[in-house]
């Protein structure tokens, strides 16, 4: 078991992110909606696309009503993300289609 103390890589701070499309660019534009023990799965909204950075790897979830322009830059969106963040390039980034399978991008 880790002691968080006194261990540096122990201490992750999730982050939850909003990506929502904008109607004049088709880009997605990601917003924080939580941190830490705030994020909670109520917080998942079907209509949307949400990015989950968990340290290790990013998370995108997109939701089973999200509009097709959200679904098609959901991941490029993820990848942007990791430049933004300074994460490396080689972070997986895993995507979650609610209520089907997943992805993994290595």
């Amino acid at each position: 078991m880790h002691d968080t103390q006194h261990c540096d890589l122990c201490v992750i701070i999730f982050l939850l992110f909003l990506c929502v499309s904008s109607d004049k660019t088709g880009k997605l534009t990601c917003s924080k909606v939580a941190e830490g023990s705030k994020i909670k799965i109520n917080l998942l909204d079907s209509n949307d696309v949400f990015i989950l950075d968990e340290g290790f790897q990013v998370f995108v979830w997109v939701g089973k009503s999200a509009s097709p322009e959200e679904r098609k830059n959901a991941m490029v969106s993820a990848v942007n993300y990791l430049g933004v963040a300074n994460r490396p390039k080689y972070t997986p980034v895993v995507r979650i289609i609610e209520g089907g399978l997943y992805f993994v991008r290595r």
